[in-house]
C-alpha cells in the first residue's frame, strides 16, 4: 500500500490562507491599475477643463467685440438721427416760410 498523508485541518487553513494571498495580492494589482485609471481620467478631465475654460474665454473676447461694434454703430445711428433730425427741422422751418409768404402774396386786402 502507498503512503498516504492525511490532509488535516491546519493544512487546509494554509491551503486556503495560500489562496486568500494570491488572491489579495491580485487585487492589489488591479487596484494599482485602477488608480492608474483613475489618475488618467483625472488628467484627462483637467485638460478638457482647461479646453474649454479656454473656448469660453475666446467666445467672451469675441462677444466683447461684437458688442464695441454695436456700440460704434449705434453711436452712429444716432449721430445720423439727430442730423436727419436737424435738417427736416430746417426744411420744415423753410416751407413754413415760404408758406407765410405765398399767403402774404396771395391775400386780398
Amino acid at each position: 500500500m502507498a503512503n498516504k498523508k492525511k490532509t488535516t485541518i491546519e493544512d487546509l487553513s494554509k491551503v486556503m490562507q495560500g489562496g486568500f494571498d494570491k488572491v489579495d495580492g491580485q487585487f492589489a494589482k488591479i487596484d494599482k491599475q485602477f488608480d492608474r485609471v483613475d489618475k488618467q481620467f483625472n488628467e484627462a478631465g483637467r485638460r478638457v477643463d482647461e479646453r474649454f475654460d479656454e473656448m469660453g474665454r475666446m467666445v467672451q473676447k469675441g462677444f466683447e467685440g461684437v458688442d464695441k461694434r454695436f456700440g460704434e454703430v449705434n453711436e452712429r445711428f444716432d449721430r445720423i438721427e439727430k442730423l436727419i433730425l436737424v435738417d427736416h427741422k430746417q426744411r420744415i422751418e423753410r416751407l413754413e416760410a415760404q408758406m407765410k409768404e405765398l399767403r402774404e402774396l396771395l391775400a386780398v386786402k
